[in-house]
């Protein structure tokens, strides 16, 4: 189980500092810097490293409450 309350800290960690981060981009709203990148733009970006440690976090999880449901019915 310590494995499982470390994740959930890094994870909280994680997605809540990308998400705030994320937010603010939403929040606070500047146009197009050179006709190319705008906030709208960088929050989609910061999104994508977001969406992908929040499924390996749940992978991992469920793949370890898995095995451990598991030895506890042998």
């Amino acid at each position: 189980m310590g494995w499982c309350h470390t994740a959930s800290i890094a994870m909280e960690i994680v997605g809540g500092g990308g998400g705030a981060v994320a937010m603010l981009l939403q929040i606070y709203n500047f146009p197009p810097y050179q006709g190319y990148i705008d906030a709208h733009a960088l929050w989609h970006a910061a999104n994508i490293p977001l969406t992908y440690l929040w499924w390996s976090f749940t992978r991992d999880d469920a793949d370890f409450r898995t095995s451990t449901l598991l030895k506890k019915k042998k």
